[in-house]
């Protein structure tokens, strides 16, 4: 998964908010989580998800303010099997100028001192929020008392420090309606809890930022598979061999002599994923299953615009939404020929680039960016010219990642803020079915779906 660079790492402070539940018996078997829109939930360990079906429908209401919570009328009928519930209410429900405690008093993630009910609050009278919320070192319960599944997770001691803790986490992602708590589940504590430093929790919470155009698609071009497997071939004559590993400096993280290639990979998040594919920064991103130091290559011709490998950070931490390792490639438009060719003319003989006009070149319009790479395994450098199929770094499970995978994305936009864009990878096929000779080959597009095992040449068996 990748990052969200415009979200700001808070922690919220303890306050009773909602109602509270009475206490379940505990059952010592791992709680079976449900399936979510275009991601498998076999690929997020530790994660749970839980999207108010009612906040799809407000995006696309006629009235963007809401001031009561009516748009609420079965608040519990449609939750994860995990969850105890949703809950609506009324700003008056919490006092007015008059009293001592009114609305902006509640927090955005409290414990319920005497039952020990976690619960996401959204106090908002307008915005749907997203909520990430960490548990570490913790027992929790869900609503049936079944034991939450928690995992390793290693983090930095903090944002500034670079010392490495590891520890068990539980994570929730949660996109909550306007004045709703969202009740999530028990954590089981030997003693009741009196203040909010008795239990490690971190949580980051945002307005939920929507696309835009959620059905944008660029068109001009279709791209590379984006990891090496063992039957690749190219879709161009100008794709280049594939180099060799490099000595890494750094052997902990990135072994040298010990290269994963499949014949294909698994698709556990597409479009529109609930995991972490549901904001406007990764709406249109694919995630794939990959083992650790898998070959990822260029999609196109481009330059390399940024290269980040030097974190160790990984697993489900909400911390981890932070730091992470990337390539960021500014692929060459394949309708400026004009402009390929003068591109051509700067190589020199040993096939070195003239790197200073390459930044200003018209028609890179398109910007692609491969998440969680493995720890000192890029390839290549800003600035760097890269052809496509060329391995520009190894796979890795740097940042925020519940497994080792590979996070592809695009975009019109270098900004931080830029939305993602739609693309498609191409692959060959026969035009005419019934050519024997093989002849007259044609490019067919395909888009990865959650569910799903992919190569060069689309979707495949295992």
């Amino acid at each position: 998964m990748p990052s969200n660079k415009k979200k700001s790492n808070k922690k919220s402070k303890s306050k009773k908010g909602g109602g509270g539940m009475s206490k379940t018996n505990k059952k010592t078997t791992t709680t079976n989580k449900e399936e979510v829109h275009n991601f498998v939930s076999e690929a997020g360990p530790g994660c749970y998800i839980a999207h108010h079906p009612q906040a799809y429908a407000l995006v696309t209401s006629s009235s963007s303010t809401l001031s009561t919570p009516q748009f609420l009328s079965n608040q519990n009928t449609q939750k994860p099997n995990w969850m105890y519930g949703w809950e609506s209410f009324l700003p008056s429900d919490y006092g007015d100028d008059d009293d001592d405690f009114n609305l902006t008093d509640i927090p955005d993630v409290a414990i319920d001192p005497e039952t020990h009910l976690l619960t996401a609050c959204n106090t908002s009278t307008t915005d749907i929020q997203v909520f990430y919320i960490s548990v570490y070192n913790q027992t929790l319960t869900d609503a049936h008392g079944t034991i939450l599944q928690s995992v390793d997770t290693t983090t930095t001691t903090s944002t500034e420090e670079k010392e490495l803790v590891t520890r068990k986490c539980t994570t929730f992602i949660i996109l909550c309606p306007p004045l709703t708590f969202a009740h999530l589940v028990q954590i089981q504590s030997r003693e009741e809890l009196s203040c909010w430093s008795e239990v490690d929790i971190e949580s980051d919470v945002q307005p939920w930022s929507k696309h835009a155009q959620p059905d944008e698609e660029y068109t001009k071009q279709l791209l590379l598979f984006p990891l090496l497997t063992t039957t690749t071939t190219s879709l161009t004559t100008t794709t280049s061999a594939a180099q060799p590993l490099e000595e890494s400096t750094n052997n902990t993280f990135y072994p040298k002599n010990q290269i994963n290639i499949q014949p294909s990979y698994y698709c556990t998040q597409g479009e529109y994923g609930q995991l972490t594919h549901f904001f406007k920064g990764n709406l249109h991103a694919i995630d794939f299953r990959c083992n650790l130091n898998t070959p990822i290559v260029a999609v196109g011709d481009g330059i390399v615009k940024d290269v980040r490998d030097v974190e160790v950070v990984s697993g489900i931490s909400v911390r981890n939404l932070f730091q992470w390792n990337s390539i960021l490639l500014q692929l060459d438009d394949d309708d400026d020929e004009d402009d390929n060719k003068k591109k051509k003319e700067e190589e020199s003989n040993d096939g070195t680039t003239n790197n200073d006009n390459n930044n200003n070149k018209k028609g890179a319009s398109l910007f692609v960016e491969y998440v969680h790479i493995q720890t000192n395994s890029a390839q290549v450098k800003i600035n760097d010219r890269v052809k496509a199929g060329q391995i520009i770094a190894y796979s890795g499970s740097i940042g925020f990642s519940p497994e080792p995978h590979l996070h592809f994305a695009a975009y019109q936009s270098m900004e931080d803020d830029a939305s993602t864009v739609r693309v498609r990878f191409g692959c060959c096929c026969s035009k005419d079915e019934g050519n024997k000779n093989g002849e007259g080959l044609t490019l067919n597009s395909f888009l990865p779906q959650a569910g799903y095992w992919y190569n060069e040449h689309g979707v495949c068996s295992l």
